[in-house]
């Protein structure tokens, strides 16, 4: 549901559906069109997004390393600095 319970959120709706090159009726049409959506629909989606699986990706490191027990990251001089002779 699209709240536009205040000028500034309807301007800016009404500016992001010029953006979008959406239908001016759009803001009335939203809610049709979200129910609308079927479950297979939404399968179809899932499927062209993500495949027939989804991908996990984890950014970080284990909670069981520490600073000490990491590998430096690089060895030598920083890639910016010139060797020192």
């Amino acid at each position: 549901m699209l709240a536009l319970n205040t000028s500034s959120k309807l301007a800016r709706t009404l500016l992001q559906l010029q953006l979008d090159k959406l239908p001016i009726d759009y803001v009335e049409k939203h809610n049709a069109v979200v129910d609308g959506v079927t479950l297979e629909d939404a399968k179809r989606a899932a499927r062209r997004l993500w495949g027939e699986g989804l991908l996990t990706i984890i950014v970080g490191r284990s909670p069981k390393r520490t600073q000490r027990s990491r590998p430096p990251c690089h060895r030598g001089p920083h890639p910016r600095q010139a060797p020192s002779s």
